[in-house]
């Protein structure tokens, strides 16, 4: 216990030492585009800055604790001024402390994501040991996808500053517990009582328990999972985006800060897109901010150009824009990597191809979607209902259906897997329960409107209501004895035609974190590019 209870505490210490760094690095943001907002929500964009910063670092170096460690102490330099009349309610610091503690005790649980064995452990060991490596995805073909998430996880890793405890290879393991927490603190800082519009407060009362759902039920949370950080920006972005709708007036600070997740939440992952891309296209529409664009517009240069280093395909599982480096992955593996994931959300451990193919893949598609009863079917049909009822559809509120619809179709066109979706049936959900208050509201007395309000938030709510009394033991399901030991994988030892040796899993595709190189797919025509030198990078092509 006492061991655990350390363990606890320097994670606290942790999250609030990032808060603080990313606080100050907000707060330069917020003075260089010339944009004020409030404290809380100035950590968004020095979060997302910080994760450009590590990009560009980790193109020469490797991201390790001599290279984060300085961008997170000038962080808290620069946060030194705001924190001499920062106020925090101490009813609030006290919900919070105590949720923090409960999501690092479950953030100490043995990684519960497949993938986090098949890659997502493999490639921040990639992170923290080299520069970005040119062709790794001719290595393992997931190394090559290009989702910033991974930087923000291995920086912070403190190892070789902090030998022992569990800031030491075990940092990645907190980083979705702190996007959780700042999420909630979001949420809880925008609700503000006595706001006259729906949109104003209501959002955030809505995404709360959805908030707490992912963090009691969510593999992610124990796992350096990009899909929890997808679904916390996506809902996070949606409150944002709600308020602005809602409001007389756009603050430039909300807007700007709305684009800036935008764009980041496309860097985290590629699934984000088309959600993200009509959110910053209805911000802009409404508010120009043409410095915000200047950054945003840097953001995708750096994160497509690490796109050409790891794959030669700047949208890598895409072909488009794929450029034949001789490191680059051939175009060929780029568009089957493609046709898997496609395939695979299709029909899961099946046929892929079959499922790409042809259309036999809807009906087990169908069936498996039916059993999704939380996640996907009730948030559907409650969204659809509430948009049924919904006695008038005020054209700019409406607006927020648009980028829900837009992520769901190309979720459905691209990879129709339920978890890919994120939280966009939620999100949906929120969107027409929202809309059909805005419609009510001036038809109804005050004390009515409350009446109705809590009957549609404890509808919408109901389900993952339900579902969390049902794994109410999940509350207990913590480590009690600090961080859990990651599994091993049995490795076998084998040398290409080259001579390079590479480790490969010998029980199932997972390397976990075991020594670098580490694939489950073995490639006797893979090479370095320089012998002996692995920060060179990985080619199939044959050597002049």
């Amino acid at each position: 216990m006492p061991a655990h209870l350390v363990a606890v505490a320097l994670v606290l210490i942790g999250y609030a030492a990032l808060a603080v760094s990313y606080l100050g690095w907000g707060s330069i943001t917020a003075r260089a585009l010339r944009i004020t907002t409030s404290n809380v929500m100035l950590v968004w964009p020095g979060w997302a800055v910080v994760l450009l910063i590590f990009q560009l670092l980790h193109l020469a170096f490797p991201l390790n604790a001599f290279v984060a460690a300085p961008v997170f102490l000038l962080g808290i330099a620069f946060a030194i001024p705001r924190l001499r009349g920062l106020r925090f309610p101490p009813a609030l610091a006290i919900v919070v402390v105590l949720a923090a503690c409960w999501i690092a005790s479950r953030s100490m649980l043995a990684p519960q994501a497949y993938d986090a064995g098949l890659y997502y452990l493999n490639t921040i060991q990639w992170i923290h040991s080299y520069p970005i490596v040119p062709g790794l995805g001719n290595l393992h073909g997931r190394l090559a996808f290009n989702q910033s998430y991974f930087t923000y996880a291995a920086s912070l890793n403190l190892a070789p500053l902090f030998e022992n405890g569990p800031l030491f290879e075990n940092g990645h393991r907190a980083a979705n517990g702190f996007l959780l927490l700042l999420g909630g603190v979001t949420f809880l800082s925008r609700l503000r009582p006595g706001t006259t519009h729906p949109f104003e407060s209501l959002p955030s009362l809505f995404a709360l328990p959805i908030l707490g759902h992912l963090a009691l039920l969510s593999p992610g949370l124990t796992s350096p999972a990009p899909d929890l950080a997808s679904e916390v920006l996506q809902l996070v972005m949606f409150v944002m985006l709600a308020g602005m709708l809602g409001a007389e007036e756009s603050s430039p600070g909300e807007t700007a800060l709305l684009v800036i997740l935008a764009a980041t939440a496309i860097t985290i992952k590629l699934s984000n897109i088309a959600f993200a891309i009509v959110v910053m296209a209805i911000v802009l529409a409404l508010v120009r901010q043409m410095r915000v664009i200047v950054l945003v517009a840097f953001m995708f240069m750096i994160w497509m150009a690490r796109g050409y280093v790891s794959s030669g395909a700047p949208l890598y599982p895409s072909t488009i824009g794929h450029i034949a480096f001789d490191w680059a992955v051939p175009r060929a593996d780029v568009a089957q990597m493609a046709a898997l994931i496609r395939g695979w959300a299709r029909e899961p451990n099946q046929n892929w191809r079959a499922a790409v193919e042809n259309g036999t893949w809807m009906h087990g598609w169908i069936q498996r979607i039916r059993q999704q009863k939380v996640e996907v079917l009730f948030p559907l049909g409650l969204g659809i209902c509430f948009l049924a009822a919904t006695l008038r559809k005020p054209r700019r509120e409406t607006l927020l259906l648009l980028p829900v619809l837009a992520g769901l179709a190309f979720w459905y066109f691209t990879a129709p897997e339920p978890r890919f979706a994120h939280a966009l049936f939620f999100c949906f959900a929120m969107a027409a329960a929202l809309l059909f208050l805005a419609s009510l509201q001036p038809r109804l007395t005050r004390r009515n409107f409350v009446l109705v309000l809590c009957a549609v938030f404890a509808i919408t709510h109901l389900g993952i209501t339900l579902q969390a009394i049902r794994h109410r033991h999940a509350l207990a399901e913590i480590s009690l004895t600090g961080w859990r030991p990651i599994p091993r994988a049995p490795l076998m030892r084998r040398t290409t035609a080259s001579g390079l040796i590479v480790f490969t899993p010998t029980t199932d595709d997972r390397c976990w974190d075991a020594p670098l190189p580490c694939t489950p797919y073995f490639r006797d025509d893979l090479r370095l590019r320089v012998p002996g030198r692995m920060e060179s990078g990985f080619t199939v092509t044959p050597a002049h």
